[in-house]
């Protein structure tokens, strides 16, 4: 049942963002080309434009709203920092502390230690 309701989830995103990217294209290649509409070449370009980075902006805008996950993290960005991804730590070379260590952690792929 769950995942079914994932599916159904899904399927209404690419939906909507389908429909999105097709206002978007219709706005492009029917709108912005009508001569009552825009007169200038900078004004179709700015039209144009806008278009685009609505269009985008709407599709991240969709993928915020339909997956949890990246909601729970722009939400609630106390919880990323529990997380143990990368630990800074200042290290003591004579009497030079400009040098700085990048220990990362265990759960890193590589496991490497960086040091500047």
């Amino acid at each position: 049942m769950r995942r079914q309701k994932k599916e159904v989830i899904f399927f209404i995103q690419s939906f909507i963002s389908t429909v999105s990217y097709c206002f978007v294209l219709f706005s492009f290649h029917v709108i912005a080309t009508l001569d009552v509409v825009i007169s200038s070449r900078f004004v179709t370009f700015i039209f144009t434009t806008f278009i685009w980075t609505s269009g985008h902006a709407s599709e991240g805008v969709i993928l915020i709203i339909f997956n949890t996950e990246i909601k729970r993290r722009i939400f609630h960005p106390s919880k990323l920092l529990n997380s143990k991804s990368e630990t800074i730590m200042p290290t003591v070379v004579g009497a030079k502390t400009s040098n700085i260590s990048f220990i990362q952690s265990s759960k890193s792929p590589a496991g490497l230690a960086l040091v500047s």
